[in-house]
Parts: C-alpha cells; structure tokens; sequence
C-alpha cells in the first residue's frame, strides 16, 4: 500500500494522527504537519483509501432497519408457531417482555470472534448470554436469533458453513462450545498477564481495565490481578503512591487510582508543567460496566471506531517502534533517547565483572555458578533457587515438588543441580530446582535460601545490592550457664543478630521517632569556625570522610553553622565535637522527666541476675526531620555539613533519646526493665526469667530498627556498675570508679578542694552512717566568716575516716515495695535525723536510707516534743516518695510523741506538724534511747545544713478529719476562749459568770453559743479562714449572703460579716471568673467639634471579602466626624504602607489633620505609621482595647458599607469596584445629624450625580440650586446639631450605665478576658486575666496596664484600657479582732467581762482579757 506524505493529507486526518501521538492539534495546516512530523520521525504515512469501506459500511449501516425489521417480524410468527414446544417459563406472560426489540437485544449483547485475545471464551460469552436473558426476562427465539449476529471472524464462517437451525439457547451453547472449546490453561493466562506492561502513551484505566477483562476471562482473583496492574503501570508517581496501600478488591485500587488521578488535575502547577501520561484525569468508573473509551475516534490499523492505532488489539499493518511506540521506523533507527540504565553495582568476582542493572523494577547481578558467569535475577520473595534448563549442567532426578507463585499458577519440578554461587564473597553451597527457561526472566532465580542463608545478609539500598557475611557474634555471659540454657542463649542471639551492630554501617535506625528542632525566632545563627591546626585538619577531614560515607552527616548550603573542636579522647584519639551554644539559647526546650538514680534502682530490687545493654551510637540511631537538618550545620575548613542524625551537643538530645527508651520499655509487660540515657538494664530473678525479659526487649528493639554495641552488654551478671553505683543482689553500694576516687583523692589545700571532696563524698552520703558526725570538721570549713584556711587535726581525721567508711564499701538494700518498713527518727539541739529500715520478716533490718540535716538558731529553741515531731515531718518529707500509699512504723526514743496527737492539747506548731503528716498511713512507737543509737549520732552530728521553717501555709495539707473534734481540740488552745471554757466548768471565777453561762454552753466538751433556742460552735480566731474556706471554696464559691448562710447553720464568731466580706474579696478563683451583676460601668465623653472639615479623621480597615480580580481583601475606610465625608480605598494588605499612602493623596485634597482616631491594629501600631504622624506634627489617638466606640463614627460608616455590599454584590469577585458607588451615596445622603450632605458641607457647590441618574440629573438642571446659606453659616449650623446630637447621646449612655470605679497609679486590676478561637469550648475558660499594675492614668476613664516586673518571663505587655473592661485584683484586707466590737450588720456582742480567781487569764500589757 503506498505512503502518502504528510503535506498530501487533510487537516481532519493530520489532527487525528497527532492525537494518536498525544500531541497539540491547534494550529494552522503547516503547523500540523511540522508536529507531526517531529513527533512521528518520518515524513510518509500509510492512509488506505477510505471511500469505499466507508461507502459500505454506510449502505449497510442504511439497510440495517429494514433488515431488523423483517426478521422481527418473522421471529414473531415462527414463535408463534411453535409456542407450545417451547417451555412455559420462557413464554409465560410475566417473564415475556415485550418491550424489548431485537435490536435491544442485539445492542447488549457481547461480540464473539475466537481469534481475538481480548475476546470472551465460548464458554464465558455463552454464560454472559443467559445472564442478559435472565435479567431482563427475554424471550428465547429472540436471544437465539440475537446471538447469531454477535458471531464474528471464524465463528462467523462456522455457522454460515454448518447448515443447523438451532431453536434454542442449549443447543445452540452445546454446539459453540464443542467447536470452540477453550484450550487455555490458567497458567496460559498468568504468563500472558505478568507481560502487560503499559504503553507510554496508553492511558492509565485503558491498561487497567485490559488487565482487568483478561483476569476475569481467566477466573483469576482480585489479589493476581492487582499484582499485574501494579507491576505493569509503568507509572512511577502512580506506583509510588499506592506502594504503601494494601488492596483487597480490584474496586479499592481502582478508587485510589480515581484519587491520584483527581489530586494530580486539581494541582496548581498542573498547568506549568507536562504531566506523566496518565491518559486522562476523568475519574474511573466501577468495574460494573465496561466504559466506551475514545468512541468518536476510528483506528488507523483496523478502521474500527473506539480506540486509536497504537492500542489497536489487531496485527499492526506498519511496523511500530518498541521503543517510542511510533510508526516509520524500527527500534534501531529510533531517535528518542530513554533515561539510561543506572548500573547499581559493579562486581569483580574472581576477575570476571558482574553487570548489575535494574530491568523494569527488577534487579539483577551478574554471579558465579560454579565457573560459569550467568545473569541472576534476585527475588527474595521467593523461597526457592532455581535455573534455566539450558542452563543447568548434570542436572539429577529428584522427587517431585509443586512451585507455586507465578502469579497464582504451579509447576511440577523433578530435576535439580548441587552448585557453588559466589555472590560478592560469599560462597553458598546450594541446590537448585531446574525450570523451563519461559519461568523465570533470567538464567538463574535468587531465591532466600540462598540469598538469606545462614551467616549471610542482603542489603538493598539506593545504590543496589550487596552481600555480605555476617561475623558471628562472641558473646558469652557472665555466670556459668547449663548446656541447654547456653544453646537457647546463642539461638537467641543468632535469632536477633540484626540487633547487635560491631560497625557504624552495621548500626541501624530508629523507626517509629525523629526529633525536631524548634527555635524560638527565624534569625539565622553563624558562629565563627575555630581555627584548626593544620597537622590536625587531615584528622578533621578523615573524621568528616567517615561520616559522609556512613550517612550521618551530609553537604550542606543552610544558613546555620557552628563550629568544631577536636577533642581528646582517653585513648588519646581525637573525636570531632560541635559547639551548638549558639544554637541551644535559641532552641525551645522540651521538658521531658528525667528518672532519678533513686527511683530506677527500687525497680529491679529482689534481683539475683543483671542484663546491661547498651546501644551502639545511640544518638546516631534517631533521625532528624528534614527541617531540623539545617540548625546542625557545622563548617570545617573544607566545607559546611549538617547532620542527618541526632547529634551529640543539642540541649534536647538526652530528653529525645530519654523517651525513645523509655517508649520502648513502656511496650514489655514486665517492670523489671528500667534504663537511663542509652544504658538499659534488665534484672531477673533467674536464668529463665532474664532470657523471656531479654526476647522480649530484642524484639521490640528489632521493630524500633535500634542496634546494641556487644562489646558494651553484660548478660547474667551478679553484680554491674550502673549510675556510679555497683548494684548486685545484696543491694546497692558506691560504684569502684567512684570510691577509687575518693581513695586517691589527695589532702585538700584549699576550700575548694574540701568543697570538691565534700560534693564527692556527699554523693553517697546515704551509705555511711554517721556522715554529719564524720563530716562536720569539714563542713566547718566552708562557712562564710571563716576567711583564712587551717587544715587541722580534726580534719585530717574526718577526712581519712570518710575515705575509710567509702572504701569497706558499704552497701545499702535496694527498696522493694513489698517489704515491711520502718523510718527510725531522732532529734537534739543540734540536728535532726532519720533511717528508712526495710525487712521481709519483720526479723532482720536492712538500711536502705540515711537523712539528717542541722536545726536553725530558731529550732534549737524548740522543746524536746516538738523536736521529735519535727525530726518525723522531716524524715516523712524525705522518704515521701517511698512512704506515701503503704503502712508504715515510725520508731523513736521519746514517749510522749506516742500519745501527743490524742492526750496533750496540741500547740499551734505541733498542730501543723500533724495535719501535714495526715496523709500518711503509719503508726508511732516508742524505743528507748539506748536502743535508738544508730539514729542519735546523726541528729547529734547532722550532714546537712539547717533548713528554713516552712509557713503555715506551706506545711498544712487536705485532710479530712470531724470537723466538731478537731474545732473541740483548737477551743482549748485559744486563750480567750479557753478562759471561758474553764469559767463554764468552774475551774476559775469571773465577776460575769452569770452572763457567760448565758451567752455560752458546755456541750460535750465543746464551746457553744446560744442564739435564741439554737447553740452553735465557737469558732477560735486562728482557724476563721479554714471553717469559711469548707463553707465558700469546697462547695462552688457561692455568694457572701449564701456563705454567711451555711456558716450560722452550724457556727458563730464575732464580726462574721465583716470576716467573710474580706474573706471573699481575697478570693482568686472568684477575682478569675466572676463577672459583677448589674449595670456595666461608663460614661460617655466627647470633645468640641471644630466647624472645618478634614481637622480630624478616624479610619479603620474593613474586611477581608473574597479576593477581587485587582486582588484586593480589605477596605480603608476614613471618616470625617464633623463633615460626615467618607472616603473608600481598597487594599490588598492591611500593612501601613497603603494606610499611609491614602492619607498622603487625602492630604492633598483637603490638607494634613490635626488629629488621626484609630484602633489598635497592627497598621497603626506600626513604626512606620507613628514616624509619619511625627513627621506631619499629627496627634495620633489610638482607642483603647476592644472599646469600638471610642471609633464609633468609622464603625458606623462600617456598617453601612457592609450593607450596601451585600445588596448590590452579584460577583463576589467584583466587589471593589462598587466602592465608588458606595462612596458617593454617602457623601451626596443628607446625613441625618447636621441636616446637609457631606459633599455641601465640604465645598461651596453643588456637585453634580456622577451615578448618571438622568432624571435627577434633569431636575437638578431645572432647579435654582442657590442657598440662603452660606458655607460659614452651614457649617456653623452642622456643629451646633452635633453637638446637640452628642449631649442627648450622652443622657441616655450614662443612664444605662454605673459610675466608673475611680483607679490609681499602682492599683492591681484584672482584665477582661477573650479567648483566642480554637474550635475548641471557651465555656470554663477564665472570665479575667492578669493581675497587671496601673501604671499610668489617662482621662476618660482609660488606664495604661502593664505587666507585674519578672513575673511571665515574655516581653513586657502593655496597653490602654477603660474602666469597664477592668476589675480590682483581690486584696488581704487588715487582720480583723475577733474579739472586738462587731459592726451593725453582726449580731450583737456582749462587753467587756472580768474575770478573776485562782485562774485568771492575763495579757502581758492588761490584767484582764477582754471576752465577747
């Protein structure tokens, strides 16, 4: 057929053939014809004459009806004919459905042509027949009758050529199926589909959907076939994005193929780049229905309508290039240059190179197989090793086995070969299974047998493959294990042998955590690089090469560095450390809780065996994110890197690999794993406990990616030195290094040094007994008055017998919480002391802990009794973390303490000292002295140096005791009351006896007082505020008039009203969140207007609307308060530089104000802004914090514009160039104020209507437009009604609202509080914030606040507040006497009463007390 040149031919067929070739089919006829050329390579085109086919093909398509018509017509009457032969299920009425013709008939149903690839099988077209004809209830003659006109190709010819009438669907099946049986076996069927490979042109749901119909033609199921759609996409975003996902069902891929497809044409940069051939971006729809792809465009191979050439099913008449998938050449001759073949790996294996390349997502490595160089292709998946049969040599018989797995098919293999494979430098010895050479894409098939065997590791990284032989790790433990608990110990570490790591490029990665840099301001830090010698730079760029080949470290252009310093390390190495400073200050910390050595050594108590691993390079194990690489710059003489890992040097580091661990261990179920820093420790309390802990935490360490450094684990040690300690399963006593220290440590010569020796020595001082009494001569040392050093006997003594106690090792039991314990306490002048016992019967006692501390000038005061309790809260306080939540006995050699809480009237101090200890649960007993000597050394002797007195408020804790006997106990310790408590039980006299046994009652030991038929408790004056605090702050801090209601339901004391007004006042939590009741504070004020327009604006900023075409988001709206005159301007940003230009082009109107009124928003608090109001002598008057009234005249024309916009908006997209508009009608309304329009007042004419109303405009025209008025007399008249206006204003303001609470400069206030919009619930946020101080006063009613000096730790806030938007912070209001005269509003008190008698009370300034 001869070629036609592409000049000959027309522009419909030019356009046709550049989409064939997804090309632009715009432009002109020579344009077209250069394009197509270019895209195809040649210039001559094979186009058959298509007249007469489509002559035919239209003759046909003419004749069609008619032809239907009469065979319809026939069918009709022949069944008819033979209705009675026909079953009744086929003729029956109810599923005979006469709607539907032939020709509907004919339309549904599918093509059948054997020769075709993509044609059902004769079976699967003859079951999608009755599956028609069953759902839409035809009738059988008919669907027989369709069926013959579906017949194509050889099919055709058959039932032309057998000469049978068949008259129905069965035999008609019978006989398709015999001629055409289907042949084709599944595995036919899987070979076929595993070569689909999509076509660079061919669009993404025409491959699918090819793969999809040849799938289910074969029966094959969903998982198969989506296996072939995803290894044929040849789509690298596509494939990338659905790696991840797991599909069940074909409709699940082809909804994320919808999604992908979607996103991509939804992208912004979408149109400024050429995608990937997707094909088309319409979403796919669900495989319900085959769609009809490019239905109007006719194949220029076949002629056939429905697809293009390239993806045409039949022969390609022209020969068509593999390689660019175009006509007019041959792959040889192909000009298109693909991306060429990376080579992943070069091998030199015994002098032969292998050539590694990667092949349509697979990888493959040239081997030795014996002596013998062939291609392998490595498939880890796969659990077999097999070869080509041409390619095996003396293969051997063996017994048959089934490989399954090419894509769902099997293969019966019977023969195999013994062969050596050299890989890299491994050897294997392997048996390989023989396949026929169609199985498998390569010689040879890598399967894990060989590719996982025994001591050898595969690494596939973005630089190819490797293999390599793992060393086998020499770890033996610590304690003689059994032979069979030895042979489970090396199972488990070969079993785990990825989580040890000798080499950095062995060290692995941390999976599931990243750490982030957060700094707290974007200003670039870059520190100077040190200066490094030169005969030391080539260690720096050996560390750096090091680095760089392990990818830990990277190039870097960031806009960070700090520099570096080699340091020594013991081994007298150098190792390469950052100075991150710099970078430090301005990290935002991470607060994390680090354990303390305490806590971690009470977890693994009752342990005979210890584990310690340690992991290798730990920091190095956690990624940075890709954000946080740029803060780790650093800058050598050679360059600048930054790091891909953590590293050493950040403040955050210990905190993030703190939680990495902990995270981990957080994951075991057992607690018997505690770790600190990189240092992990599993204790056991035998070999079979310590190996499930040990399998337990290696895998979870496995999935975490996280290596151990071997050469640092110890495993089934009795004793390990952790933290500085040793710890074994006697207990816990001072590590060998530190005590080596103390030994070795020379004479001090200085405070200094004493004070080094101390801090030394003092890390253990829980191990010696005695510390104080051992250490006081030194300690003496170091006080402030003691100016001249003098090394004495005495020092030398307590010196060599510190460095004795340390060095007999003393050893401590580790706490267990299950013990029984026991907290020994003594006190004396001098100190205060304590030991933490522990026992398991209750028999022996182990020390665990050891406390004392000096007592205070004040506290050596104190009585023995009070000492003693003080020495328990001490003591308590100290070993709270141990104590609190279990029963305990505290042991001590004074009696009376056993008896104080429930015999002896407690004083004031001893009182607090208990209440604090009601939150433990122990018991009191008595020893005597000679037995309590290991505690009275150390009260005598103290280590520790005095500690100040807590407050009241400080040692008081909650506690809930009985109200009644607790006020019983504290009646009997106010001296006031307790005289009157002794006059009612006649132990004293009093000249008004008579009028207390009136006034007060005895009732169960307790003081009451009558009121009317009622008795109430007396409330002593030191405990008013705990008695109102149960009664307002326990039960939702109700009002006063609701507190002093439940308080006279059960008590009484003087001045009640008065004490629970002040009691409230001081309140925090109602000062937060109580908001005062009635009328709002304020009051209006104004100034007088100056009759000339433009003296004084206000502006506001307006928005943000809809981006407009100009792109504009905001308006500046400014108002003239006396003129009324508006001015418009639309921005684009709310920033000061447009605020500034609009008033510069307003000023050259109508002049520079006086005085500009604005909010304070980020436009007018700017720099900038102020610098221009300075530069013009303009009095910027900024309005205080949400007070719009203040700006009302702007908010006003606000409103108005909004309105305006609203009604006369139809494109949101248009709505600035309304504000012309909006700016006229403003300025040309009469203004209901002044009377006048804007524009009147402003100038001395008329202007004429720019909106171009015609019948205004007439009028106006036929109008005298001349006033009586002149401009001076309008003006006037304006500002007389404004002010007017404003008075009337006022009235009603101030009436609605209360007198302004008057504040001083000084005065604490709280602010209103408005919480920032989260999407979350504001309803129990604060109602208040602050305190802030009043530090200055401005008129109106407006303060400035500041914020309290060094109390938030931020900049400094300040702004302007009015007095409405303020409340007082709650104050301490002056002591009231509880004894004194009550005010009016208190029940009356009775006088002054004199008592005398044996037990008269006395004040040391009177000799009579004054009793209610």
């Amino acid at each position: 057929m001869p070629l036609i040149k592409a000049e000959s031919l027309k522009v419909g067929t030019l356009r046709e053939l550049l989409r064939e070739r997804d090309l632009s089919t715009k432009g002109t006829k020579a344009e077209l014809v250069t394009r197509l050329i270019e895209g195809a390579g040649t210039d001559e085109f094979d186009i058959e004459d298509e007249s007469n086919e489509l002559k035919l093909l239209r003759d046909v398509v003419s004749s069609l009806p008619a032809t239907v018509e009469s065979l319809s017509k026939k069918i009709d009457s022949k069944s008819e004919k033979h209705n009675s032969d026909i079953p009744k299920k086929i003729v029956s009425d109810d599923h005979f459905n006469h709607s539907h013709s032939i020709r509907d008939i004919v339309e549904l149903l599918p093509d059948f042509e054997p020769t075709k690839t993509s044609s059902l099988t004769a079976k699967a077209f003859i079951q999608r027949v009755r599956q028609l004809a069953t759902a839409y209830n035809w009738n059988e003659a008919a669907v027989v009758f369709a069926v013959q006109t579906k017949l194509n190709g050889p099919a055709k010819l058959w039932f032309d050529s057998c000469g049978l009438i068949f008259e129905n669907l069965k035999d008609f099946a019978e006989a398709l199926e015999s001629e055409f049986p289907h042949v084709e076996n599944e595995a036919d069927i899987h070979f076929r589909m595993s070569s689909y490979i999509r076509k660079p042109t061919e669009p993404v749901i025409d491959f699918f959907y090819r793969v999809y119909a040849e799938g289910r033609k074969g029966q094959t199921s969903d998982a198969a076939i989506i296996q072939y759609i995803r290894r044929g996409l040849n789509h690298g975003p596509l494939q990338n994005a659905i790696a991840p996902l797991n599909f069940q069902t074909t409709n699940e891929l082809l909804d994320a193929v919808n999604r992908f497809l979607a996103n991509r044409q939804r992208l912004p940069e979408a149109s400024q780049r050429k995608p990937e051939n997707d094909g088309h971006f319409e979403p796919i729809k669900k495989l319900t229905a085959t769609p009809v792809k490019n239905a109007n465009r006719v194949c220029y191979n076949c002629f056939k309508p429905g697809h293009i050439s390239v993806n045409c099913p039949q022969p390609q008449r022209l020969e068509r290039c593999a390689k660019c998938s175009k006509t007019g050449h041959t792959t040889e001759f192909c000009k298109s240059v693909l991306p060429a073949s990376r080579n992943i790996n070069q091998v030199v294996s015994d002098g032969v190179p292998d050539q590694v390349s990667r092949e349509t997502g697979r990888i493959t490595k040239n081997i030795l197989l014996d002596d013998m160089v062939v291609d392998a292709f490595i498939d880890p998946g796969s659990d077999r090793t097999l070869v080509r049969e041409s390619v095996a040599r003396n293969s051997i018989p063996c017994d048959p086995i089934i490989l399954k797995g090419f894509a769902g098919g099997s293969f019966v293999c019977d023969k195999k070969i013994n062969a050596v494979i050299t890989i890299d430098e491994c050897v294997v010895n392997a048996v390989i299974y023989v396949v026929n050479d169609n199985l498998i894409p390569n010689a040879l098939l890598l399967g894990s047998d060989v590719l996982l065997s025994k001591n050898r590791r595969m690494i596939i990284d973005s630089d190819g493959c490797r293999f390599e032989t793992i060393k086998p790790l020499n770890i033996k433990p610590e304690t003689e294990l059994s032979s069979n608990e030895k042979r489970q110990f090396n199972e488990m570490i070969t079993e785990f042998r990825q989580c040890f790591a000798e080499t950095i490029p062995e060290m692995g990665r941390c999976q599931t955590k990243q750490m982030d840099i957060q700094l707290i301001h974007d200003k670039p830090i870059q520190s100077r690089a040190y200066r490094i010698p030169l005969a030391k730079r080539q260690v720096v760029d050996r560390i750096v090469q090091e680095l760089l080949d392990n990818e830990i470290i990277r190039h870097s252009n960031s806009t960070y560095s700090s520099p570096i310093v080699l340091v020594k390390k013991q081994n007298g190495e150098d190792r390469l450390c950052v100075d991150y400073r710099a970078i430090n200050e301005a990290t935002r910390k991470r607060p994390y809780p680090m354990p303390t050595v305490d806590e971690i050594m009470s977890q693994i108590a009752d342990s005979t065996y210890f584990i310690t691993l340690d992991l290798f390079s730990g920091y190095y194990q956690i990624e940075l994110t890709e954000s946080s690489k740029q803060y780790t710059a650093f800058i050598t003489h050679n360059g600048q890197y930054e790091f891909k890992v953590m590293p050493f040097g950040l403040v955050n580091a210990p905190m993030e690999f703190q939680s990495v661990i902990s995270g981990i261990i957080r994951q075991m179920k057992s607690k018997r794993v505690i770790n600190y820093i990189d240092e992990v420790i599993i204790g056991c309390r035998d070999i079979a406990e310590g190996m499930d802990l040990l399998r337990e935490l290696l895998t979870v360490l496995k999935n975490e990616g996280l290596t151990l450094r071997p050469s640092k684990c110890t495993f089934f040690a009795r004793k390990i030195e952790f933290l500085g300690h040793t710890v074994s399963e006697n207990g816990i006593m001072p590590g060998t290094c530190k005590i080596n220290a103390v030994v070795n440590f020379p004479t001090p010569t200085s405070i200094t040094e004493v004070r080094s020796f101390l801090g030394l020595t003092g890390f253990f001082r829980k191990f010696v007994q005695n510390y104080a009494l051992i250490a006081k001569p030194l300690t003496s040392l170091l006080r402030n008055q003691i100016r001249e050093f003098k090394w004495t006997e005495e020092c030398e003594i307590a010196f060599n017998l510190l460095k004795k106690h340390l060095s007999e090792e003393p050893v401590l039991a580790l706490y267990k919480p299950t013990s029984f314990h026991e907290v020994h306490t003594d006190a004396s002048m001098i100190g205060l002391a304590g030991i933490l016992m522990q026992s398991e019967d209750q028999l022996t006692w182990r020390a665990v802990f050891y406390y004392s501390r000096q007592c205070s000038d004040a506290e050596q005061k104190y009585h023995s009794n009070e000492l003693e309790v003080l020495a328990i809260v001490e003591s308590l306080e100290r070993f709270r973390f141990y104590l609190l939540g279990k029963r305990f006995r505290v042991i001590t050699d004074c009696n009376a303490i056993s008896s104080t809480k429930t015999t002896t009237p407690l004083n004031h101090r001893v009182a607090r000292w208990w209440l604090k200890l009601q939150e433990y649960d122990f018991e009191v007993t008595h020893r005597s002295g000679s037995r309590m000597h290991h505690v009275d050394a150390l009260s005598r002797k103290p280590a520790e140096p005095s500690a100040h007195p807590n407050t009241v408020a400080d040692l008081i804790m909650v506690v809930e005791i009985n109200e009644n006997d607790w006020l019983a106990s504290m009646q009997r310790q106010d001296p006031v009351l307790k005289g009157i408590i002794d006059v009612l039980s006649g132990k004293t006299q009093s000249t008004q006896e008579s009028q207390l046994k009136t006034d007060y009652k005895l009732k169960n030991g307790r003081l009451m007082r009558r009121l009317g038929s009622d008795l109430k408790f007396v409330v002593p004056n030191p405990v008013r505020w705990r008695v109102v605090r149960s009664h307002h702050d326990d039960v939702g801090h109700p009002g006063c008039e609701k507190t002093l209601a439940r308080l006279r339901d059960y008590f009484w004391f003087p001045m009640m009203r008065r004490y629970v007004k002040s009691y409230l006042a001081s309140c925090v939590e109602c000062c937060f969140n109580k908001i005062p009741t009635g009328k709002r504070e304020g009051k209006m004020y104004f100034e007088e207007i100056e009759p000339i327009p433009f003296r004084c604006l206000h502006i506001d900023h307006l928005g943000p609307f809809p981006r407009s075409r100009k792109g504009n988001y905001h308006i500046i709206a400014i108002s003239d308060p006396f003129s009324k005159y508006t001015i418009l301007r639309a921005v684009r940003t709310t920033n000061a530089k447009s605020v500034i230009a609009l008033l510069i082009d307003v000023s050259a109107y109508f002049g520079l104000p006086k005085r500009i009124i604005s909010d304070r928003g980020s436009a007018f608090t700017a720099k900038e802004f102020e610098q221009y109001c300075d530069r013009n002598d303009i009095l910027h008057i900024k309005v205080p914090v949400r007070t719009p009234r203040a700006n009302g005249q702007v908010e006003r024309v606000n409103q108005t514009i909004l309105s305006h916009l609203r009604c006369s908006t139809e494109n949101r997209h248009e709505w600035d160039t309304l504000l012309p508009m909006i700016q006229w009608s403003l300025n040309s309304q009469k203004h209901s104020t002044t009377g006048f329009t804007p524009n009147r007042i402003v100038f001395d004419f008329e202007l004429r209507d720019v909106i171009a109303n015609r019948m205004i405009q007439a009028l106006n025209n036929d109008t005298d437009t001349e006033t009586t008025l002149t401009s001076i007399e309008i003006r006037q008249k304006a500002a007389e009604r404004i002010m007017n206006e404003k008075t009337r204003w006022k009235l009603r303001f101030d009436a609605k609202h209360k007198s302004p609470t008057t504040y001083e400069e000084g005065d604490l206030v709280v602010v209103e509080n408005v919480p920032t919009a989260t999407g979350e619930s504001h309803k129990l946020e604060p109602k208040y914030k602050g305190p802030y101080i009043i530090s200055k006063v401005l008129r109106h009613d407006r303060y400035v606040i500041e914020d309290l000096a060094d109390i938030r730790g931020r900049r400094r806030y300040s702004s302007v507040y009015t007095s409405d938007k303020l409340k007082p912070w709650c104050y301490l209001s002056p002591e009231i006497d509880c004894y004194e005269e009550s005010d009016e509003n208190d029940e009356p008190e009775i006088g002054s009463i004199s008592m005398s008698g044996e037990a008269e009370l006395s004040s040391p300034d009177t000799e009579s007390t004054t009793l209610p």
